[in-house]
């Protein structure tokens, strides 16, 4: 994808690179609010102030109010209904893509125009989150409108920044309401719930809500980034964050079932990483440290499992240049394995998700050089 004064990352040749993006048939120096890939494909990009981008696979359109049915150029959320229909979230109202031009639709009958967020549950009834009004509901099936807001208890807050919605086993959905400044409001079996600092979210200005291939809902705040896995809020980090995205493995990953998660940053640019897995994978049993003489250290340890993290100290003081190996003994648990990648001249052993039986190997070691 290109966008002028925004990058790819190009990962089909030998040296996988950033690549700028300088075409000038695309809208310029566009500031991209949301970005879909649709069930075809096709790209999708919704900006503020210079309408909706759209890459058909061969070339860039650009479709602002002067050519096209598109109510406002200031446009946010992008969202696909059930039946593969694009739709867009503007600050005068909503538009779907049909007939190779955008249609304004529910004129006069939404709560407020100005709208932020879309999203579709598994009935097909559109969910659509106003800027400062609350959530006007449609139900598809009954052909009517609901309003939530804050002053009927239903919201949080009426400042509606994400919705999202997470599918449940018992077959049913919850509707996951990101607000600035109230936390998060859910929906589920026709009931309203509320979700504070208080039950483990990092901040009550929550800026996006997405649900990852686990099924946990995820949470963008000006305090960092968590996760919910159905009981417990997990930090993910502590960076201001607006949006969060997830990505298959890349081609060449080691571990080809692994899946990504982004996240995008007020200050920092991108985050990438590993998505989390939704079990422990290996029990930390000792951390030892090698120095230059081949000395083997064994301090003890401590784990933190609310930020997954196991932590131990070097025994002593490092002088500049002086360096030392590291040492990590673990057991693969909960029906995880190891594999080692003997491309790669460190010795890192990957974690892959392989729902097999327990591995009987101990005690593998990944053994990584560091410096003072």
């Amino acid at each position: 994808m290109c966008i002028r004064d925004r990058s790819y990352f190009d990962r089909s040749g030998e040296t996988k690179v950033w690549a700028n993006c300088n075409d000038s048939r695309v809208t310029q120096n566009a500031k991209v609010n949301s970005i879909l890939v649709d069930s075809s494909g096709e790209i999708w990009a919704a900006t503020d102030g210079q309408g909706v981008l759209h890459f058909n696979g061969k070339k860039w359109e650009a479709f602002t109010p002067e050519n096209s049915g598109l109510p406002s150029a200031a446009t946010f959320e992008l969202a696909e209904d059930p039946h593969g229909g694009v739709w867009v979230a503007t600050t005068d109202g909503v538009a779907e893509f049909e007939d190779g031009d955008w249609h304004t639709q529910f004129k006069n009958e939404l709560f407020h125009n100005q709208v932020y967020a879309l999203a579709f549950d598994q009935d097909g009834n559109i969910w659509v989150g106003h800027i400062f009004a609350g959530i006007s509901f449609f139900n598809d099936t009954q052909g009517t409108w609901e309003w939530f807001q804050e002053s009927t208890g239903e919201l949080s807050s009426n400042n509606i920044r994400g919705i999202a919605v997470r599918p449940e086993a018992d077959g049913g959905e919850s509707v996951w309401v990101a607000t600035d400044g109230g936390g998060l409001s859910v929906y589920q079996q026709g009931e309203w719930r509320h979700i504070g600092t208080e039950d483990g979210l990092p901040s009550m200005s929550i800026h996006a809500v997405e649900i990852d291939p686990f099924n946990r809902v995820w949470v963008a705040s000006d305090q960092g980034v968590s996760y919910y896995d159905g009981e417990t809020w997990a930090v993910y980090n502590h960076l201001n964050t607006h949006s969060i995205a997830f990505s298959p493995s890349c081609a060449d990953n080691a571990c080809p079932e692994d899946d990504h998660v982004w996240t995008g940053t007020d200050a920092n640019g991108l985050t990438h990483s590993h998505l989390p897995y939704p079990q422990p994978t290996v029990q930390v049993n000792r951390i030892c440290f090698v120095d230059a003489d081949n000395n083997l250290t064994c301090p003890a340890f401590q784990g933190d499992a609310a930020s997954n993290r196991v932590t131990a100290a070097y025994p002593g003081e490092l002088s500049p240049g002086e360096t030392f190996y590291f040492e990590i003994h673990v057991t693969p648990i909960n029906g995880y394995q190891l594999i080692l990648d003997a491309t790669r001249g460190d010795s890192l052993n990957y974690i892959c998700l392989l729902y097999t039986s327990p591995s009987p190997r101990d005690r593998t070691r990944s053994r990584m050089p560091s410096s003072a």
